[in-house]
């Protein structure tokens, strides 16, 4: 029963993507690019667990994971359905009218010099953090490399990579790419494609190629085609694949054989642990409603209202408010070693996560359906008006899809912490910059017609 669950939530997915594509006819509209994510963590991950009876090693008794099965069947549909709620506008594509004529070159010129800015602001946090974690060899010698940070707002700052691409690729839109501007688009992206490339990290990875193909068609106003979107999302998808399996040695052959044959494994009997993502989902929703534990939005709320408070001012902030483990073991969701262990009989691994369903179930129960619809819908608004208005909404259309893969993957909160913080400051960077321009031109008085000259009289004439 448990597989039949499995491939009707993969046939849903399939489905409606199929009905987005036809309503839409845009091969970039939301699911396009979340249906294979979907697909992984929601139907192969639990398949090939099933299949080859490894799951049995971690729950003897997989009949109370029925209910998970229903949860994920049931959060996947109204995602889904949320994602295409809209419907594209008749005779509107605004999509990559940027920038516009009207802007001058020196507001063009001002944004390039912002984003090498945030560029350069990247890829020195990241030096620094490489070398506050132990230095180079110290973290890139370890199967998945991990950067500690002094504050955690502090090791996010080179995911100003993502903003800073992007308004290269608005300054250089519909110009002809020259050398300069390759290595630009580069440099700034340095962070992202090391620890995509030498810390074999599949979620940079991912992230830096959905940033180069979105870079690529705001330069040339240009649509891909649906076909071009599939083959790239393949590519992609085989590279992470083989980044899964070599672990990070597969850019750095030095250290070892580069298994090339992973891919062909797909349906070999997988390592199921404490850490599995699959394993920790179903052990968050078999806990979680067992003994009613849910947070009806406290931890979102300390999340994003309480966790950018200093410390120093509030050092108390977690307790205050019930949530002591925040601060002394965030790893575990706040659910107690003994409800882990009384469930399922052990506790999941620290830092692990089972992706947006279950984090949204041990949040509000069963109103994670509900969630689940709404988080579709704002994709599905944000591609609406990235059609309808384009300009800003590209720039955050394009962030809100390449930042995904932290929803679907992780968990709402993992996703929202990184959109408010990237969409935040590219806001404030677009209406300083681009605004500015345009009241520019705007204030550039007309120049008045000369008064016409009346022919002077001949004497003939008088």
């Amino acid at each position: 029963m448990l597989e039949t669950l499995t491939l009707i939530t993969g046939v849903i997915v399939v489905v409606i993507t199929a009905i987005g594509l036809t309503r839409t006819r845009d091969p970039l509209f939301p699911l396009t690019i979340l249906a294979p994510m979907l697909l992984y963590v929601y139907v192969y991950s639990p398949l090939t667990r099933m299949t080859s009876g490894a799951l049995t090693t971690v729950f003897p008794d997989t009949d109370g994971l029925m209910t998970v099965h229903v949860l994920n069947l049931l959060g996947v549909l109204a995602f889904c359905i949320g994602c295409i709620w809209h419907r594209r506008p008749s005779r509107v594509d605004n999509r990559y009218n940027v920038l516009g004529r009207e802007l001058p070159a020196q507001t063009r010129h001002r944004m390039e010099v912002l984003a090498i800015t945030l560029g350069l602001i990247s890829c020195s946090v990241f030096a620094f953090l490489v070398h506050y974690t132990g230095g180079w060899f110290h973290v890139f010698s370890q199967p998945k490399p991990y950067l500690r940070a002094p504050s955690g707002y502090f090791g996010e700052m080179p995911m100003l990579s993502y903003p800073a691409i992007f308004m290269l690729a608005f300054a250089y839109q519909g110009r002809r790419l020259r050398a300069r501007h390759w290595v630009t688009l580069s440099l700034v992206m340095i962070p992202q494609i090391i620890m995509a490339t030498l810390g074999g990290r599949r979620g940079p990875m991912f992230l830096v190629a959905c940033s180069y193909f979105a870079a690529w068609c705001i330069i040339h106003q240009r649509r891909p085609q649906v076909r071009t979107v599939v083959v790239g999302l393949a590519i992609v998808g085989c590279l992470m694949l083989l980044l899964q399996g070599n672990r990070g040695d597969l850019f750095r052959p030095w250290q070892g054989d580069i298994d090339t044959t992973y891919i062909e494994q797909l349906w070999s009997p997988p390592v199921v642990n404490a850490g599995d993502e699959y394993v920790v989902a179903c052990a968050t929703v078999v806990t979680s409603s067992k003994f009613m534990h849910h947070y009806w939005g406290l931890r979102y709320f300390a999340t994003f209202f309480i966790r950018p408070i200093p410390r120093f001012l509030w050092p108390t902030k977690y307790e205050d408010i019930g949530l002591d483990w925040m601060r002394t073991d965030p790893g575990k969701s706040g659910i107690p070693s003994s409800q882990w262990l009384d469930s399922v009989g052990f506790v999941p691994a620290g830092g692990s996560s089972g992706g947006f369903v279950a984090d949204l179930f041990l949040e509000f129960s069963w109103g994670s359906i509900i969630i689940c619809f709404l988080l579709g819908l704002v994709f599905s608004t944000a591609w609406r008006r990235w059609i309808t208005r384009g300009e800003l909404w590209t720039l955050l259309y394009f962030e809100f899809m390449i930042l995904s893969v932290y929803l679907v993957v992780q968990s709402l909160g993992a996703w929202l912490y990184r959109v408010i913080m990237v969409t935040v400051l590219t806001t404030a960077f677009w209406r300083w910059n681009v605004r500015k321009g345009r009241a520019t031109v705007l204030r550039v008085p007309p120049s008045r017609p000369r008064p016409l000259e009346m022919p002077a009289l001949s004497r003939d004439a008088n």
